[in-house]
């Protein structure tokens, strides 16, 4: 080996930095970072072979220190950019489901080709914003002006029909006191079960079925009052309520005001025991025999009691009123959804 490799000084880093060169048995600290990025050794030479290697001086950079925070602008944008395209993915599925829908019911209310419409009746009004040229043709492939002007008119049925549905509802629903409206039976519906009282056709068959089952079973029913007009009621709410002094919630919670009265149907029947005359139109009457045989009876005739103990309505607990639900227009009065 040559005197002048043995003497050569120890090559200076490249910004005329002097450092310290680890020396035999040096250890270099932890917590030393060594950077190769930005120094590289001359051509040729191994730079894990030099014995200086860690002194070569580098100019520490921000992505030196923290190399993800330079691409972190850009890993969001992408993240960003992915979201978006997702989300209008979703919408743009989303409207075409929609407009599936408006399609499939288009043609549930009308049938093309033929020139004639088709309303579903019953099931919501039809748009009658909603174009139908083109919709309905003829034979020869022309607009049926007809057509159109039927599923309009169906439209406007519909929609006439749903207002006049729910302001029938609404009435259904309105209470005077707990007491809900009825309408007043027509004559030609009634029967006479005896004694002047008047029941509905299928309510006065019923209960003379029942009063001759009872009859065998050594029971006497006695019916009390059937059906009542809106009139008698009147008197029955008013006039009572002035002799006896009640309030008008007083008076609601043993008669019903007038249009508000189950009597009014021809379906509700006062009944008592002809046994035990005293307890007519009293509480009393569900110690007699005839209330003990109506309790475990009268379903089978169809009849109910309307004023039970406890009631919804708040009415006064009545064993003697009972009400005929044999049929569907009874069912519907008495149990739809108030």
């Amino acid at each position: 080996m040559s005197s002048s490799r043995m003497t050569s000084k120890p090559r200076q880093p490249r910004n005329g930095a002097v450092q310290r060169r680890l020396t035999k048995g040096q250890h270099r600290p932890a917590n030393r970072q060594v950077r190769w990025q930005s120094s590289q050794p001359s051509m040729g030479q191994n730079p894990f072979m030099m014995e200086d290697f860690d002194d070569i001086p580098v100019a520490l950079r921000e992505s030196d220190v923290n190399p993800k925070r330079s691409s972190s602008k850009w890993r969001w944008v992408i993240v960003g950019g992915s979201l978006a395209g997702a989300v209008g993915l979703s919408m743009g599925v989303a409207a075409a489901f929609f407009n599936a829908n408006i399609l499939s019911a288009d043609q549930d209310v009308a049938e093309p080709g033929t020139g004639t419409a088709i309303a579903a009746m019953g099931e919501g009004p039809l748009n009658s914003d909603r174009s139908t040229t083109g919709s309905f043709t003829t034979s020869g492939g022309e607009t049926d002006p007809k057509a159109v002007v039927e599923i309009q008119g169906a439209g406007d049925a519909g929609i006439a029909g749903s207002a006049a549905s729910a302001s029938e509802t609404a009435e259904q629903t309105k209470t005077i006191l707990g007491h809900y409206p009825f309408e007043e039976a027509d004559d030609g519906e009634l029967s006479d079960i005896g004694g002047g009282i008047l029941l509905n056709r299928a309510t006065a068959n019923a209960f003379r079925d029942m009063r001759a089952a009872a009859q065998a079973d050594g029971i006497n029913l006695l019916p009390l009052s059937g059906f009542r007009s809106v009139a008698v009621q009147k008197d029955l709410f008013f006039g009572v309520k002035a002799e006896r002094g009640q309030t008008a919630s007083e008076r609601a919670k043993v008669s019903a005001p007038p249009g508000h009265s189950e009597h009014h149907t021809g379906y509700a029947v006062d009944i008592g025991d002809a046994n035990s005359g005293s307890t007519d139109l009293s509480e009393r009457f569900e110690t007699t025999a005839a209330f003990a045989w109506l309790q475990e009876n009268a379903p089978y005739y169809s009849f109910e009691l309307s004023f039970p103990k406890g009631n919804a309505q708040g009415v006064n607990y009545e064993p003697w009123h009972w009400r005929y639900v044999g049929d569907q227009d009874s069912l519907e009065l008495f149990h739809q959804d108030r």
